[in-house]
């Protein structure tokens, strides 16, 4: 739909032909921009309360990658479904990217999505890598941009290493800023979690005992 190379002037075209004057584009508020590019993506016009007071601050475009950056500014995070509805039809609009990102900035210190941010990014690569889903549901802590999660072992602080780029180029796109991820590794936990691993498997064993015994008495 857009061309890469014509992206930016574009964009101050759509501005420009709204307003029919070229010198209203150097006046023209943030804000105003943002809705602007809510417009041109044709994004549902329920979905705009979230946007409300948000700011277009940049778009980055490389010509070397065929690659574009919308970095936005909003008062509060977003919901998974919210931001991927937003980003889904960014990358549908300006399709003609070899590579779209969203980077967020968020006035607000609520981070009450924080933990299903967390799942949505381990449910993404989980997807390609089944062992991942462990850490679905994990607690989790996120301080001064350095954002911790405890795992039982070494194999499990691996699997979470794997992902770690991705999982800040998420986060950052989520709002979170440049994210690092800090590993723990607790074997107290993964102690725990064996012991009631075994009682589950002995609790099923006693089960299916008493099941053959019974059937054979009938």
């Amino acid at each position: 739909m857009v061309n890469s190379k014509l992206l930016k002037n574009q964009f101050l075209f759509f501005i420009l032909k709204q307003n029919n004057d070229i010198i209203l584009y150097r006046v023209v508020r943030m804000h105003d921009k943002l809705e602007l590019l809510l417009n041109q993506i044709n994004l549902d016009k329920q979905y705009y309360t979230y946007f409300k007071d948000g700011n277009l601050d940049k778009i980055n475009v490389s010509k070397k990658t065929n690659s574009a950056e919308f970095i936005i500014t909003l008062t509060n995070f977003l919901s998974v479904e919210i931001h991927d509805i937003f980003y889904d039809a960014l990358k549908k609009h300006f399709d003609t990217f070899d590579k779209l990102f969203l980077t967020l900035n968020i006035e607000s210190t609520n981070k009450e999505y924080l933990k299903e941010h967390f799942d949505a990014c381990i449910k993404k690569y989980a997807k390609e890598f089944p062992l991942l889903e462990m850490f679905i549901g994990s607690d989790i802590s996120l301080n001064k941009n350095i954002l911790t999660i405890e795992v039982g072992n070494k194999a499990e602080e691996m699997k979470l290493k794997s992902i770690s780029k991705n999982l800040q180029r998420d986060f950052k796109s989520y709002g979170y800023g440049n994210t690092q991820l800090q590993i723990n590794i607790n074997e107290e936990k993964s102690k725990e979690e064996v012991i009631e691993t075994l009682k589950n498997s002995l609790k099923e064993d006693r089960a299916k005992t008493q099941i053959m015994q019974f059937t054979k008495l009938n």
